[in-house]
């Protein structure tokens, strides 16, 4: 994008004022999109050079695993406060409204994310995936949750909370020291899920 500099300045400045000058009103769905968006997608650092003769540097991510988590977190502490996970499980199938799926995909999605980190860097979860099995079938049994990528989210966060039952059980959220009964009851289950999704996927 020829632009691409003026929009990643502009993603810091909003993400900054959520980090350092937050508002009330910016506890919203929004704002769980952006930090959500900016976990995965952070801004490069452009060099500054004292010599402008010399060709421009490539500009360096800043992105850190650490820094990610951190965003994740703050994502998390909203979507919480926003009370997505148990609005999720207290109304029923045909109460549902387009607003409702929108806020489930991002929630599901942050998991998703969330856990994803956890494995590549060994950083605790904010979430419990475990938590939202229930409200996972009820946005995939509603009819009104047509969006192709809906029974992926959901096959994923239920892949996702299978994992995580196993890491903590052997006290390994890293997945690299799995005792042999942890792996083999793991396999059992990857296997049952893999036999009820392959066909709905």
């Amino acid at each position: 994008h020829p632009r691409v500099v003026d929009l990643m300045s502009l993603l810091d400045r909003c993400i900054s004022r959520l980090l350092l000058r937050p508002l009330p009103s910016d506890i919203n769905l929004d704002s769980v999109q952006a930090l959500l968006l900016y976990a995965q997608w952070m801004s490069s650092d452009e060099k500054h050079r004292e010599d402008a003769s010399r060709p421009p540097s490539s500009p360096r991510s800043r992105y850190n695993d650490v820094s990610a988590w951190a965003v994740l977190g703050l994502a998390a502490r909203y979507a919480k406060l926003l009370r997505i996970n148990q609005h999720l499980v207290t109304i029923g199938q045909n109460d549902y409204y387009e607003d409702d799926f929108a806020r489930f995909r991002t929630y599901y999605n942050l998991i998703s994310c969330d856990f994803n980190l956890m494995l590549s860097s060994g950083l605790p979860v904010s979430i419990d995936p475990t938590s939202t099995r229930q409200g996972m079938h009820e946005l995939v049994g509603s009819d009104r949750s047509q969006l192709p990528g809906d029974l992926r989210i959901v096959a994923l966060i239920e892949l996702v909370s299978l994992t995580y039952q196993t890491l903590t059980k052997c006290g390994d959220f890293s997945g690299r020291k799995l005792d042999p009964r942890s792996l083999r009851s793991l396999n059992i289950d990857l296997d049952q899920w893999e036999r009820l999704w392959t066909v709905k996927l």
